[in-house]
């Protein structure tokens, strides 16, 4: 099983200051077959100089 980016150059990053956001579509990958397709959302926290993931949403779109 492989969770992977459809397409690393179409990362969304934004930030304002010490809060941010990844957005990103992904695939679900089973035996070279993508299983399911969504967006993944991570809300991050720089908390004392490093970036920590506070949460991840995503939706789940079947595709077998």
């Amino acid at each position: 099983m492989t969770r992977a980016f459809r397409d690393p150059n179409q990362i969304e990053i934004r930030q304002d200051g010490d809060l941010g956001l990844a957005i990103f579509n992904y695939d679900f990958v089973i035996n070279d077959k993508v299983h399911h397709s969504g967006l993944e959302v991570w809300q991050l926290c720089k908390i004392d100089g490093q970036w920590k993931i506070l949460s991840v949403t995503w939706t789940s779109y079947d595709r077998s």
